[in-house]
């Protein structure tokens, strides 16, 4: 696409301008963009191309130069940048090259977001539906049939290696030889006291008959 300004602002005839760069804007009539106006000076501004891209140089105006609200000396051209000459305001128009790197970075950049797998290192990706799990906590009931298998698993091998589950453990305390003389002890005294018993009615008996 030709480079070209396009009338936005103030009365200038006509409203779009084929440039041929570089190119003079000013007041004279030597130069290529003719502003026949007293706020612009004969010689007032030079556009050219650097790069692809244009470039305004303000050629030492009274007035000055304006690209956006900025009084300038000389800089970049953006395309779709204001250009103030005097009372007059131009768009810029044309293909920036600059712009079109920054489509293609976005591009990129969406693209990339949309990918299905998240990549851990190199070589290891992870799965949308393991992403998913990672970013919600969440476990559904395939995932809990899994640990339970595992559950049961474990306690295979706990069996096969003879360890069991803890359990309550009934202890029976026998008595010990002490309490089996003390036991003995008593029950002799209980015989003693009952043959006294029986030796004292005997006596009284034999008292009152």
């Amino acid at each position: 696409m030709k480079p070209k300004l396009i009338v936005v602002g103030g009365d200038a005839k006509p409203s779009e301008i084929d440039l041929t760069l570089p190119s003079v804007i000013g007041r004279g009539r030597s130069v290529a963009v003719t502003l026949p106006h007293p706020l612009v000076s004969r010689e007032h501004c030079e556009i050219y191309l650097n790069e692809g891209r244009l470039h305004v140089r303000d050629l030492g105006s009274l007035n000055g130069t304006y690209v956006g609200n900025e009084r300038i000396e000389d800089v970049v051209l953006p395309a779709g940048g204001l250009l103030t000459v005097g009372t007059v305001t131009f768009r810029a128009v044309y293909e920036d090259p600059a712009a079109a790197v920054a489509e293609d970075d976005l591009s990129f950049s969406i693209a990339d977001s949309e990918s299905d797998d998240l990549t851990v290192g190199p070589d290891e990706p992870l799965s949308s539906r393991t992403t998913a799990m990672l970013t919600s906590g969440g476990v559904n009931d395939g995932d809990a049939e899994s640990v339970e298998s595992e559950t049961e698993s474990l306690e295979r091998i706990l069996e096969s290696l003879g360890t069991s589950p803890s359990k309550e453990v009934e202890l029976k305390v026998s008595p010990s030889a002490d309490q089996d003389e003390s036991e003995d002890s008593a029950e002799a005294d209980d015989e003693n006291d009952s043959t006294d018993d029986d030796d004292d009615f005997q006596t009284f008996l034999r008292n009152h008959s």
